[in-house]
């Protein structure tokens, strides 16, 4: 399996700092991408109000829980020249010129040519947290689909504190699906819950809860025998930003997932894996499954047409049963085998979206038959295995590189600190660091006023030799012997501890600053002979 990542943090008004990262490759850019530009949002708000407006499309849930909007006018379909528009400036905003966003679209393609040769299963991942890039038809990008043409597209989870390495098998010899039907008054449910049951031919054990009250959805969900799969057809909604979403249980009751996520926490240490929601704006939904650790959810970005939802599920479960496809190439074929819905329904084939936890193998039917659900990727602490050596020069240019960044961090945002730079004991000496291009705006100001307290001690930021600057390539410039400490927006990789262990050398890093103004995250690290 090949990750390609794209992380990508709000800077002001500037833009975003975006940093690509290749899973197995040794392999770290960062860049810079212009902010969204007017008329890719206008095109894109033109093209989301045109859609909702489709008599056949499924009446989006808002502003709150219970209410409906009505369309302005009923509309037979929406206009094709809006989702023609939403990919052109898509595409113009992605393969601008851009000096600072060159670097990425270059490696995407270096690296495209490097995994197409191997037979790996690629996946895209984008990392964002702000609603509108979350929105955004990412798979509508040329160079994804010129480059990473059998490669789906789909969101990271927000980054949360879950260590938990294993995950309990539901007590089953079955696969098990739980179905909850909710409110579906003007949308045709039977049809998703024929899709489902059709499975039970293969021996899969599926049970419904139609229009179920609260008690009744949260008693399922605590059986002890647990569930791998669990399925909501009906209606739901999401708040604008993103970060709430709800279920319309039945005609009375609706849901935030805050409201039973102790039920849902239980059914998902008991082996629940997968969440599957065919119904409406489900970007709130997979946002606060995310927070519980629900490993992967499948959602539609937008209010669905009945013929859409219902052809997707059963193109998925083809795809992902039989054919024994991985979530990722399952979800993609199906997305893909929307488009004769294109002239009735244009933008339907941008709906149905993954929703990942980092370090998640994606399912496959097989291994869910098997009982084995995947594992996410241990953690590793900061204070094990990896403790280095006692050696007074290192250290103390730790602790001086601690007080380094919490001052410059005070001076951009123009705040003094109380202590100054002549409180701290520095060594004497020439100190070269480089890796993350985060702290470049800093270092200008920071570096000097170092040299004006300590005279005898000189940091010295140094460049790679025909390499993109980067954490990654700090990284490996340090172990290398290049730098004395380097910079890293990301925590050290596993490879990068074993490289170190093969080199007779240990890592230490010291997480600085987290989601800062300028920064995303600072480590600092440090070689030690070993």
């Amino acid at each position: 399996m090949a990750i390609v990542k794209l992380k990508l943090r709000r800077n002001s008004t500037d833009g975003f700092l975006v940093i690509l990262t290749a899973k197995n490759l040794d392999e770290e850019t960062e860049g810079f991408l212009p902010p969204l530009p007017p008329n890719l949002e206008s095109s894109f708000n033109e093209w989301q109000s045109a859609y909702r407006q489709i008599e056949a499309v499924r009446s989006c849930v808002a502003p709150a829980p219970g209410l409906r909007l009505t369309p302005k006018s009923v509309t037979i379909h929406s206009h094709g020249e809006y989702t023609g528009a939403v990919k052109d400036y898509l595409n113009q905003w992605l393969n601008s010129g851009d000096s600072r966003w060159q670097p990425i679209r270059d490696r995407l393609i270096a690296i495209a040519q490097q995994l197409n040769q191997s037979n790996d299963e690629i996946r895209v991942i984008i990392d964002a947290k702000d609603i509108d890039l979350r929105r955004l038809p990412w798979q509508a990008w040329n160079l994804l689909e010129e480059h990473y043409p059998n490669a789906e597209v789909a969101l990271s989870a927000p980054k949360s504190s879950n260590t938990k390495i294993n995950k309990l098998v539901p007590k089953s010899t079955k696969v098990r699906i739980l179905v909850a039907v909710g409110r579906s008054d003007g949308i045709n449910t039977k049809d998703d819950l024929k899709v489902i049951q059709d499975l039970e031919t293969d021996g899969v054990e599926v049970r419904c809860l139609i229009k179920p009250s609260r008690r009744d959805l949260s008693d399922a969900l605590w059986e002890e025998q647990g569930y791998h799969i669990f399925v909501f057809t009906g209606h739901s909604g999401s708040q604008e930003d993103g970060q709430i979403g709800w279920i319309e249980l039945n005609d009375k009751e609706s849901l935030t997932i805050e409201e039973f996520k102790e039920a849902l926490k239980q059914a998902i240490d008991k082996g629940l894996q997968l969440a599957i929601f065919n119904s409406c704006d489900g970007l709130g939904l997979a946002n606060q499954l995310a927070q519980i650790h629900l490993p992967q959810v499948i959602i539609m970005r937008e209010p669905v047409p009945d013929p859409v939802a219902v052809d997707f599920l059963r193109y998925f479960f083809q795809e992902f049963t039989h054919n024994n496809k991985s979530l990722f190439t399952s979800v993609k074929k199906a997305r893909k085998r929307l488009e004769h819905f294109k002239s009735d329904y244009p933008g339907a084939i941008w709906l149905p979206t993954i929703c990942i936890e980092a370090n998640v193998e994606p399912l496959t039917w097989q291994g869910l038959r098997e009982g084995s659900p995947p594992k996410p990727t241990p953690i590793k602490p900061e204070d094990s295995t990896h403790q280095p050596k006692k050696n007074i020069k290192p250290w103390l240019l730790i602790a001086l590189l601690g007080v380094v960044i919490s001052s410059g961090v005070a001076y951009l945002v123009g705040k003094k600190v109380n202590s100054d730079f002549s409180s701290v004991a520095a060594p004497e000496g020439t100190w070269l660091y480089g890796g993350s291009t985060s702290w470049a705006p800093v270092r200008q100001h920071v570096d000097i006023e170092i040299k004006k307290a300590h005279p005898q001690f000189e940091l010295r930021y140094t460049d790679a030799i025909n390499a993109t600057p980067g954490s990654g390539t700090g990284i490996r410039m340090l172990l290398e012997g290049q730098l004395t400490f380097s910079q890293s927006s990301r925590p050290i990789a596993d490879r990068e501890y074993q490289q170190a262990q093969q080199r007779g050398l240990s890592l230490k890093q010291i997480p600085v600053a987290l989601e800062g103004l300028a920064i995303s995250l600072f480590t600092r690290l440090c070689k030690f002979q070993g």
